[in-house]
């Protein structure tokens, strides 16, 4: 029951099929440490170059995974506009050889290079995150961290939240549309404030009532606290040659980075 939730859940959010037969395939144990790795690797890269590299490798996973172009530009811009002020006040903070100078203010060479880095980093990662756990299904993902040691809690907390905020906001899209079809306008009067207020609480108080259900509907079934695993997917030969070709590519970024310096 848990899975066909969480399953309908990533239908909802599903993006597209992937292009790449063999990316489907691949354990998603790989692609959490793919992450992991491209992560840590992008991070350490002092470069243009050899990030603006990562961002490629970013961009074709994205690709391979089918990853709707309109869905990951709206998450890269969002967390753009969130790195824009770091990227108009750093050059003015960072000393080093000016860049511009005018009206009492300059612009380090320096300064603008970190903040292109830290752009470049953080776009590059955030594709990578999206391209391979973003289009894995919840379920999926939970069970591949318990298979990679994380805490039983942690991975039921994980799943535990994913399926009440999917139910929560269908509760909310319901309460929504019942609104509206009794003519509720945003406006900004108290009744507006008087309305919300009423759909806040009432998506309150049926979120404590589903997880109620919910609670004794476990205990019913006999659920004690431990944390069964599926044998949904298996690690097989390839994973491990694949997993070989990823670290080796990560090291060749970390190496032409250096050369770079």
């Amino acid at each position: 029951m848990t899975a066909s939730v969480h399953s309908h859940q990533f239908d909802l959010q599903l993006f597209t099929r992937p292009r790449c037969d063999w990316l489907a395939i691949l354990d998603a144990r790989l692609r959490i440490i793919a992450a992991i790795s491209f992560a840590f690797t992008s991070v350490a890269l002092h470069t243009i170059t050899a990030v603006s590299l990562a961002f490629c490798i970013a961009l074709m996973a994205a690709w391979g995974y089918g990853l709707q172009l309109r869905y990951l530009a709206w998450r890269l811009f969002t967390l753009d506009s969130v790195l824009f002020a770091l990227v108009i006040t750093l050059p003015f903070t960072t000393a080093g050889k000016t860049l511009w100078e005018g009206a009492g203010f300059h612009a380090s060479f320096d300064g603008l290079h970190r903040a292109g880095l830290i752009v470049f980093k953080a776009n590059a990662i955030m594709t990578a995150l999206l391209s391979f756990l973003g289009t894995l299904a919840p379920f999926i993902f939970g069970q591949a961290l318990a298979r990679l040691g994380v805490p039983s809690r942690l991975v039921q907390l994980l799943l535990f939240t994913t399926g009440q905020i999917y139910l929560l906001e269908r509760e909310y899209q319901r309460l929504r549309q019942a609104m509206l079809v009794r003519g509720f306008q945003l406006r900004t009067n108290r009744h507006t404030w008087h309305s919300l207020g009423w759909l806040l609480a009432m998506l309150l108080i049926r979120g404590v009532q589903r997880a109620q259900r919910l609670l004794a509907a476990m205990r019913c079934r006999g659920f004690h606290g431990q944390f069964y695993l599926l044998n949904i997917t298996h690690w097989q030969l390839h994973d491990s040659w694949w997993l070989v070709l990823w670290l080796g590519l990560m090291a060749v970024l970390m190496v032409l980075d250096r050369l770079l310096l």
